[in-house]
């Protein structure tokens, strides 16, 4: 963002007259992307009403954390998610059970 003011001064007769005015620039950068039909469907699944697809990729797309401390802080900062129930009951339904795999 930027803004600019510029003045115009006049003599008239012995007084100085002066009229100001301002301008402010507001700058986005885009940059366009091509997308599949079905990259895109999936993507406008995820956006919610009145957000931008930029603003749904910021909220999906995190950045990729490095170190265990960083992970550490990112939770701190935002909650840990909560657990997909149909996942979970999947994950604990399996639990205890042997794999069909024969020995290698």
């Amino acid at each position: 963002m930027g803004g600019a003011v510029f003045a115009d001064f006049e003599l008239v007769g012995d007084q100085l007259r002066w009229e100001m005015a301002s301008c402010n620039v507001h700058c986005v950068m885009s940059i366009n992307i091509t997308l599949t039909k079905p990259a895109y469907d999936r993507l406008k699944k995820l956006k919610e009403p009145g957000e931008s697809f930029s603003q749904m990729v910021m909220r999906e797309l995190p950045e990729r954390l490095e170190t265990c401390g960083e992970l550490e802080d990112y939770f701190a900062k935002r909650g840990v998610p909560k657990a997909n129930p149909k996942l979970e009951r999947a994950m604990l339904s399996g639990r205890g059970r042997r794999s069909n795999r024969g020995k290698l």
